[in-house]
């Protein structure tokens, strides 16, 4: 009887307790079963309880036998009991001790120990002085910053100039870009069939359409059931492998490395044979490690003389880029999951019909209306906003630099930005892009800034296109002076549930796995969540890479509950 074998563990120990005082650390051995390890836990997991029983400081010491099952299950109860006691400093290590008879592992939590880490070396460096074992820290978790006090804290704030960028400034201006390779692959649609002769047919049509010479071709056919060409012109080749059956893949070099040119190959291909593209690749091809393409390279060496001096004038002859809006595939988002961008519809809905009533709707009418899914009208959202972006944007523009926002909605956000920092910092004619998923809110913040642009000089338009956050390769690298972006998070990050699975019901599904006792489910959470973190690196990433050496990244998360607060996540 579980509950009776509980109710006799918690009668022993709170008998230690008031004979002894409270307890200061637990050893569990290798012969303990797993079964005593859930009583514990449940002991434990009443915070009330563990302040009835448990010291400060507070150790425990996991013993495990070279069992996988066994050692999974004891490390997840000391997982839970570093959650349970929450507050830092608690840390936990995993240990491999080894030697020639077998192996054995150790866990070890430790609640409320500065010194725990010369304390954990002192422990191993013991056990191998004393013993024939070989120890190995595989894993720490925890550590915190000891507190200082006011008159010792004395940061150092660090400028891009302290630091030596020669190494980098030689390996950009030694690379010799040559061209763009561009790498697609691509799958023949659903109760669909093709041949090789309709690639070929597919192929030849679509180099004639983009006025490219073949000056030869070469067929291989015994490869299989299906079979590889090469197709070279004096500017661009193409190679094709076909399986046979149901797969593509194509290599495509052009000495033009415009992502122009490959968008209108695979645009122009795609419409002639049925096949949807999985996945693509692009990169630069030359010499001298080269990592930008020269559309890349160009714009700094005539903005700069040498290609890396900053920019400081704010002048507005600084020249406009130019590039191609991607084309995405259907439910190629990773976030794109059934019912995920509902919350849209009825803000576009609503400006598409306001348009229609007021021709000035996207000069003036809008404030009234609210954007983005959210609750509040344009206005409110400024007044909230206007405080933390005239303090952080304003710190780190000035007139006639560019920004950037990822997955920018219809771009009111944007202009709140614009609007905020010409009247609270005076920075003016500042150049705005910006992108998003959806491409009615992309063609929304297209009309939005012409109008704005027309009717306020002090506002410059730049480029919206619809594309996912986590690929901007359309984009030049080093190319804005501020970056920013709002995270949402993603409900269903490993995509377990089939498109018949609401959005609403995710979302009740992954409480129900957060909050479950159920190690497997809570092994599911831990990977949901590394999914996650894996997309928003991929957003980060691609902010980090579009803006300029020393500019700024700013990533806000919303706080939905709190209609008065914003919180700046990273600058």
């Amino acid at each position: 009887n579980m509950i009776e074998c509980e109710n006799q563990v918690l009668n022993y120990l709170s008998e230690v307790v008031s004979t002894s005082g409270r307890i200061g650390a637990i050893v569990v051995d290798e012969s303990v079963p797993v079964t005593m390890l859930g009583v514990v836990n449940s002991i434990l997991g009443s915070n009330f309880r563990m302040d009835e029983l448990l010291a400060d400081p507070l150790r425990f010491v996991v013993l495990m036998a070279d069992d996988d099952d066994v050692m999974r299950r004891k490390h997840n109860f000391l997982d839970k009991i570093r959650k349970n006691i929450a507050n830092d400093p608690v840390f936990k290590a995993e240990l491999v001790l080894a030697s020639a008879k077998g192996r054995m592992e150790m866990g070890i939590v430790s609640a409320d120990d500065e010194d725990f880490f010369p304390r954990l070396y002192n422990v191993t460096s013991d056990i191998e002085a004393h013993s024939d074992l070989d120890v190995q820290v595989r894993k720490v978790l925890g550590g915190r910053w000891k507190e200082q006090s006011e008159a010792e804290y004395n940061p150092r704030e660090y400028r891009l100039e302290d630091y030596d960028i020669s190494p980098g400034v030689e390996q950009f201006l030694g690379q010799k870009p040559m061209g763009r390779q561009s790498i697609f692959q691509l799958e023949v649609a659903k109760d669909k069939t093709i041949s090789r002769t309709d690639i070929e047919r597919a192929l030849l049509s679509t180099f004639s359409k983009m006025h490219i010479s073949i000056s030869e071709l070469k067929t291989e056919t015994e490869i299989g059931d299906g079979f590889a060409t090469s197709m070279l012109s004096p500017t661009t080749t193409a190679v094709v492998l076909w399986d046979g059956n149901s797969s593509i893949h194509i290599n495509l070099f052009s000495h033009n490395d415009s992502a122009e040119l490959s968008n209108t190959f695979i645009r122009e291909l795609m419409g002639k044979i049925p096949v949807n593209m999985i996945q693509r690749d692009e990169q630069p091809r030359g010499t001298g490690r080269v990592v930008n393409f020269g559309s890349d390279i160009a714009p700094l060496e005539k903005e700069s003389g040498k290609g890396m001096q900053d920019d400081t004038s704010g002048t507005l002859d600084r020249p406009m880029i130019s590039y191609e809006c991607p084309i995405l595939e259907p439910g190629s988002g990773e976030n794109d999951i059934a019912g995920y961008f509902d919350y849209y519809d009825n803000d576009r809905e609503r400006h598409a019909n306001n348009v229609k009533k007021s021709v000035d709707y996207y000069t003036k009418g809008f404030r009234s209306s609210s954007f983005g899914g959210r609750a509040w009208t344009y206005s409110e959202m400024k007044q909230y906003s206007t405080e933390y972006k005239a303090k952080y944007y304003g710190d780190a523009l000035k007139n006639g630099d560019w920004i950037y926002e990822g997955a920018s909605g219809e771009a009111f956000n944007l202009l709140m930005t614009l609007e905020i920092l010409k009247e609270e910092r005076g920075i003016e004619n500042l150049r705005a892009f910006g992108s998003d998923y959806l491409a009615e809110s992309a063609k929304v913040a297209d009309e939005l800034f012409t109008a704005q642009a027309e009717a306020n000089s002090w506002i410059l338009k730049g480029k919206f296109c619809r594309a996912d956050s986590t690929d901007l390769s359309f984009v030049p690298a080093n190319t804005f002076d501020l970056a920013f972006t709002y995270v949402d998070p993603m409900v269903d990050a490993l995509h377990l549930f089939g498109d018949d699975v609401s959005f609403d019901e995710r979302v009740a599904e992954m409480k129900e796995y957060c909050e479950s006792d159920d190690e497997e489910e809570q092994e599911i959470v831990d990977e949901d969540q590394e999914a996650q973190e894996e997309w928003h690196s991929k957003w980060v990433k691609e902010l980090i890479r579009i803006t300029k050496p020393g500019g700024a990244i700013i990533i806000g998360k919303f706080l939905i509950c709190d209609s008065t607060n914003f919180d700046l996540l990273s600058i």
